[in-house]
């Protein structure tokens, strides 16, 4: 069974009157959180990187985690299929 990744999510807020942004109260979130307000403004997050369920790889780095399972299943088989060609060619 896979384990779910955690991840810490807080806003950003900008004072009026100087324009500097501070960071919010970090909290533990889970991707439901992070697809429902990723594109919101000041809404931020990242993986919590002391975890151990903590897995760097594609997954995180191309940032899929809000993405439909079709797409998903494409990358592999992107990957899949151009790695094959490779062996074929060279």
């Amino acid at each position: 069974m896979m384990m779910p990744q955690s991840y810490n999510c807080w806003w950003n807020t900008i004072d009026p009157l100087t324009g500097k942004i501070t960071k919010g109260a970090v909290e533990s979130c889970t991707t439901t959180n992070i697809c429902a307000l990723r594109k919101e403004d000041g809404f931020n997050y990242e993986i919590d990187k002391t975890s151990r369920n903590y897995l760097y790889n594609w997954y995180v780095e191309l940032d899929l985690m809000c993405e439909s399972p079709i797409k998903l299943g494409l990358v592999g088989s992107a990957y899949f299929i151009g790695f094959s060609v490779g062996v074929v060619l060279f």
